[in-house]
């Protein structure tokens, strides 16, 4: 992931976020996974692997009450 970061294509800087995303989401550590899933999508809004990450039933299904859900992007 540190090499993709330096890497200039928006593209594959966006995929190394959704990679850092994922591993904070893991953790259960909300704050650095939205900070990386929102990097992404700026530097790649119109990526189909982006905006699915995104907005995937990966990441709603792995939360339990609705209220956290809710809070997640605001």
């Amino acid at each position: 992931v540190h090499v993709l970061m330096e890497e200039s294509d928006p593209v594959q800087r966006a995929y190394a976020h959704l990679t850092l995303g994922d591993r904070a989401f893991d953790r259960e550590d909300k704050v650095n996974a939205k900070r990386h899933y929102q990097q992404a999508l700026e530097l790649a809004p119109e990526d189909t692997l982006v905006r699915e990450t995104t907005s995937s039933s990966r990441l709603r299904g792995m939360l339990n009450a609705r209220s956290w859900w809710a809070s997640w992007w605001n």
